[in-house]
C-alpha cells in the first residue's frame, strides 16, 4: 500500500469540509485521534506526536529528550492511548520501542481515511512491523517533517 498517497488523498477529502485544515491537524484528529476542537492545538499536538513516532521508530529517544520540553512532551505522548497501547519500555519509558514483533499487529480505525476512489475505508488499517515503519515514515513525508535532534 502506498501510505503517502493514502494520507494525501484522505487529507484532500477532509480538507473539502475545512479549507484551513493543516496536515498536522489532520494527523492529530484522524490518525492520533486527539480531540481538541481547536485547530492550532491539534496542529501543535499532531507535530509533537509525529516527532515522538519518529523518535521511537528511529531509536532517537535519549537524544530527543536532552531538551527538557521534548522530554516532557515525550512522556506525555507515551501515556496517551495512541502510544500507550503500542509501546514497551522494559525498565524505563524514556527508552520505549514499538512492541510490534512476530505476529503482533497494530490497527488504526478512523473514519478520516479514504481509498483512492474517494470511498471511506470502514475497516481498520492493520500494520505489521514493516508496514508500521513505512506508515510512520509516510507521515513524515506527508508533513515534510525534519526532526532536529
Amino acid at each position: 500500500m502506498d501510505y503517502l498517497a493514502l494520507l494525501e488523498d484522505s487529507y484532500k477529502i477532509e480538507r473539502q469540509d475545512d479549507e484551513e485544515l493543516t496536515k498536522y491537524e489532520y494527523l492529530s484528529d484522524w490518525i492520533f485521534q486527539f480531540t481538541t476542537y481547536d485547530g492550532s492545538i491539534s496542529d501543535s499536538w499532531g507535530k509533537i506526536a509525529l516527532e515522538v513516532c519518529i523518535v521511537i521508530t528511529d531509536k532517537l529517544n535519549f537524544r530527543y529528550q536532552e531538551n527538557h520540553d521534548n522530554y516532557v512532551w515525550y512522556l506525555l505522548m507515551c501515556n496517551l492511548p495512541f502510544f500507550r497501547d503500542k509501546i514497551e519500555w522494559g525498565t524505563s519509558i524514556r527508552g520505549a520501542w514499538w512492541s510490534i514483533c512476530g505476529s503482533n499487529t497494530y490497527e488504526i480505525d478512523s473514519c478520516g481515511i479514504y481509498a483512492p476512489t474517494g470511498k471511506q475505508i470502514l475497516t481498520p488499517l492493520v500494520f505489521d512491523e514493516i508496514k508500521w515503519t513505512k506508515f510512520i515514515h509516510a507521515m513524515c513525508n506527508f508533513t515534510k517533517l525534519e526532526l532536529k535532534v
